[in-house]
């Protein structure tokens, strides 16, 4: 399991590790899966996985099981880097600004998703070609309805 961070400021990838979070205990975590583009950071219990885009910046933090509890760490990087950090949880994670306009994207989603499916459904049904996926739960779901 893990967990998706992204600063909705700028952050330099490189500055992350130029020191700069020593004062708060924050450091770079060296291993065998570090490179250049992917590096950890730590509090000496707790560890963070920082991604790079192709521009330099960071663009996400990830949290992965059993690497602790990243809130020291992303905390220090807000305070440092002047910038706040949210959750894949969160509406601006994902470039909403409230929960109600996620919401209603969502519902929106599931709604065209549900009228797709429904449509393959009918031209499975009727022997004419589809889009429905071989081993899939809707094809599962259609090959129960057209018995």
């Amino acid at each position: 399991m893990s967990t998706y961070f992204r600063p909705l400021q700028p952050v330099s990838f490189d500055a992350l590790f130029d020191g700069c979070l020593e004062s708060f205990g924050v450091r770079e975590h060296t291993n065998d899966n570090s490179t250049e583009r992917c590096r950890q950071l730590t509090d000496g219990n707790n560890f963070l996985w920082a991604h790079s885009d192709e521009a330099g910046l960071v663009s996400d933090f990830v949290r992965y099981l059993p690497c602790g509890a990243p809130g020291r760490i992303l905390a220090a990087v807000a305070e440092v880097f002047a910038t706040t950090i949210v959750s894949e949880y969160e509406p601006e994670y994902w470039g909403f600004e409230t929960q109600e306009e996620w919401d209603t994207w969502e519902q929106k989603k599931h709604e065209e998703d549900e009228t797709r499916f429904y449509e393959d459904l009918m031209k499975y049904v009727r022997g004419e070609a589809h889009g429905l996926r071989p081993g899939t739960l809707g094809m599962g779901w259609a090959e129960r309805q057209r018995s």
